[in-house]
């Protein structure tokens, strides 16, 4: 359990119970002061009620802010892929109320995996191919890269691809033309991630011809359509292999590629 995260969430339901409990606190002390009566009795009463109220108004704050998760857990109790996959997020990078535990991740996307989830195959592939939470085992990894890559995963064919190509270089080059085939309609809408992807294809090669210029423009592509900082980096840091005037025609190329985004 990621136990400061769990103090930290805390505070909120906190708050919301307290000015729910003042509320009704204040409610019943009215109601005291019109029936009479003693007022040592009356404030027993009064302590008792507020907190009750306290304890059952922090309670509920905390299941309806929790209401996301709880859903998820029960997905997870019938056994359904994606929420056995979204458990495994949660293990693999810690988020939230668990801690990181790329061992029990490892034992979430397995589950999801075996019942045919691309992502979750795809991710259970990295485990493996990082020996992060499992032992490295490269076999293994491109075996689930393949299995996600027969499920039109495109990050998979660019992992498997990576995996095979000093091996069988015709089939990494196969997969590098359908990955390409994949992605280049969803980067024309503007998707980023599919953008980056593409741009890092063309900047690799394999089954397609090396055009950096070209791989540039669908990197600045992404870059406009909205990016993690991380990526963005990435970015920047392609941007240096090139020469200005590459850089230059690569932006123009991708004004015709995907208009800019309305500011």
């Amino acid at each position: 359990m990621n136990w400061a995260y769990l103090r930290t969430a805390a505070l909120l339901p906190l708050i919301q119970a307290l000015g729910a409990t003042a509320l009704l606190g204040a409610l019943f002390a009215l109601r005291l002061h019109l029936q009479g009566g003693s007022s040592r009795a009356a404030l027993h009463r009064f302590l008792r009620f507020t907190a009750a109220a306290l304890a059952a108004t922090f309670v509920l704050a905390c299941l309806w802010d929790a209401r996301p998760t709880l859903r998820g857990l029960w997905g997870v109790a019938r056994g359904r892929a994606a929420d056995d996959y979204a458990m495994g997020l949660l293990r693999d990078g810690g988020q939230g109320f668990l801690a990181r535990n790329p061992a029990k991740a490892a034992y979430w996307y397995r589950k999801a995996a075996r019942q045919g989830l691309p992502p979750a195959q795809l991710a259970l592939a990295r485990l493996f191919l990082a020996g992060d939470g499992l032992p490295r085992d490269p076999a293994e990894a491109l075996h689930w890269a393949l299995t996600a890559a027969a499920g039109e995963d495109t990050d998979a064919m660019v992992l498997a691809s990576n995996l095979l190509r000093p091996t069988d270089p015709a089939r990494a080059a196969a997969l590098d033309r359908r990955a390409l085939a994949l992605l280049l309609p969803k980067a024309r809408r503007g998707e980023p991630q599919a953008a980056l992807a593409l741009g890092s294809l063309y900047f690799r090669g394999g089954g397609i011809p090396v055009d950096p210029v070209e791989g540039y423009a669908w990197m600045l592509v992404a870059a406009r359509h909205g990016l993690p900082p991380l990526q963005k980096v990435l970015v920047i840091l392609q941007a240096r292999a090139l020469t200005p005037a590459q850089r230059a025609q690569a932006a123009q190329r991708a004004d015709i590629l995907v208009p800019r985004p309305p500011s």
